[in-house]
């Protein structure tokens, strides 16, 4: 005669299959380039249009340094996130990997950071495009004006991205593609203009310190790590194991010879 725990068990077991295959999964809707781009869109930003100028206050020439040593160190994180999204394909990222391999706590505690980091970079954004925008048009506002026209930005922009990854992702394609026609306009006109940017490499140590060198690697750094977003695409790109760490290794290709090329543009 079987025993009720057995029978008990094997029906909580079937039950546990049952609604794991009943799970729904995002729409795979993502290829490698739409996920090079969301991972471009979500780099370039504070990096390329507030960490550079802020590095090189603090590092004067050495910032090409700076930029050296923080696309190293970012390179090695990207890799690693690029490993654990192809064992783990699926949404969640930073939070997912903390979780499986180190316990709940470590999930929660990762998600969480991941999502404060965020969000200062998000106000960091917001808040130089508003410069940038008040800048262009001549207009000078005060703390109240630049903080609500902010809100007011971050609002539209909320509301862009709430429509799905189809929607945000159609319109991150526009944003990159007109950034990155800008910023090579400006490298071919530096070219055109002043020739090849050799004295910056030349002047790199030239009134830099080590302290400033550092100091300007930790901000840029930050610029670098918006690598972090293509890894929570997990359940929305096509052939994760093979899409996700192509997207994050091109990715860090393009962003590092980007950074380099603005930044000895805009010292030259």
């Amino acid at each position: 005669m079987k025993s009720p725990d057995s029978y008990f068990q094997r029906e909580f077991e079937k039950f546990v299959r049952s609604s794991t295959t009943m799970k729904e999964e995002l729409s795979r809707s993502i290829k490698t380039p739409g996920a090079i781009l969301m991972g471009l869109g979500s780099i370039i930003g504070t990096g390329i249009f507030v960490s550079i100028a802020i590095a090189t206050q603090i590092a004067g020439n050495g910032v090409i340094i700076s930029i050296a040593i923080a696309a190293l160190l970012a390179t090695f994180n990207g890799l690693s996130s690029a490993q654990l999204a192809a064992a783990h394909p699926v949404s969640g990222g930073t939070y997912e990997y903390g979780y499986r391999f180190l316990g709940s706590y470590f999930g929660f505690t990762a998600g969480w950071m991941f999502m404060i980091a965020k969000s200062a970079s998000a106000a960091t954004a917001v808040l130089g495009c508003v410069g940038y925008l008040f800048y262009a048009f001549g207009v000078s506002g005060g703390y109240w004006m630049i903080t609500g026209s902010g809100l007011i930005l971050l609002l539209v922009l909320t509301l862009l991205v709430s429509g799905g990854i189809s929607r945000s992702n159609r319109a991150n394609k526009w944003i990159v593609t007109v950034t990155l026609l800008g910023l090579t306009a400006l490298i071919i006109t530096g070219l055109f203009v002043s020739g090849i940017p050799v004295e910056p490499v030349q002047n790199a140590l030239t009134g830099s310190t080590v302290q400033g060198i550092l100091y300007g690697s930790a901000l840029m750094f930050v610029a670098y790590t918006g690598y972090g977003r293509i890894a929570t695409l997990g359940e929305e790109v096509k052939n994760p194991k093979v899409t996700i760490p192509k997207a994050i290794i091109l990715t860090m290709v393009v962003i590092v010879l980007l950074y380099a090329a603005v930044s000895l543009t805009a010292l030259r």
